[in-house]
């Protein structure tokens, strides 16, 4: 098994002064955090808002490397999520039944807050099948409330790290923002209109909508039909 590591940093300061320091100090580092680690593969990017001023890649990595941004896509989800509750489209201590009727009982208490602090009731799930799945946000909403049980419950009782309450609170966010005909975060992101993102070799694909002619749920563990009974079509490669 290949262990590895990807790195993407953004700077403040102009591209013209960026350009001028030495990031060799920094790959040097990253090589022997590698060696030290048993990393295979890596590559880190330093860039600020108007291009990268560093690149470099380790083992296998090239341009056209694409990886999960995993637990990367965190910080620029909160940012999103933050967007709507400005505009007053989601509370942060409203039950996610409100949003998504498909969780019910326990799992309906959850709170955006405390789906984003860890202390949703899931957690410790590196290994869940449905953060492999090759599906959506709304494939993950819709298998999450019927088919997976909460490890740590109540919500608000415990804290475990996780990734099954991000996408749970990822589809909480497209439904909410979809209802004012407006994406997530559209005011910041209206500039990367291609139909794939990438910052060096860190790639994701961008969020479509299906007809609703399209909609037939199927389980992306086992491919068989969902016992859950949500059929609404939202596509999005967007982690969280």
């Amino acid at each position: 098994m290949r262990t590895t590591l990807g790195i993407v940093f953004g700077l403040s300061f102009a591209t013209a002064a960026a350009a001028n320091c030495d990031f060799s100090a920094v790959g040097s580092r990253t090589q022997r955090v590698m060696q030290a680690t048993n990393v295979t593969d890596g590559g880190i990017v330093i860039g600020t808002p108007r291009g990268i001023v560093y690149k470099s890649y380790f083992g296998t990595y090239d341009d056209s490397s694409v990886i999960a941004l995993a637990s990367a896509t965190k910080m620029l989800s909160g940012v999103r999520i933050m967007q709507l509750v400005d505009r007053g489209q989601i509370d942060l201590d409203t039950p996610v039944s409100t949003y998504l009727s498909e969780f019910t009982g326990t799992k309906g208490t959850m709170t955006m807050r405390e789906m984003f602090s860890h202390t949703s009731g899931y957690g410790d799930d590196e290994d869940s099948p449905i953060l492999a799945a090759n599906t959506t946000l709304a494939g993950a909403a819709a298998y999450i409330p019927c088919c997976m049980d909460q490890p740590y419950p109540p919500p608000g009782a415990n804290f475990a790290y996780g990734g099954i309450s991000m996408q749970v609170g990822g589809e909480v966010a497209q439904v909410q923002a979809l209802k004012t005909g407006k994406r997530a975060g559209s005011r910041t992101s209206a500039r990367h209109s291609a139909s794939r993102r990438s910052i060096g070799k860190v790639s994701v694909p961008r969020r479509t909508t299906a007809s609703p002619a399209a909609a037939k749920p199927v389980c992306p563990i086992t491919r068989d039909c969902w016992r859950c009974s949500r059929t609404t079509a939202s596509a999005t490669g967007i982690g969280f």
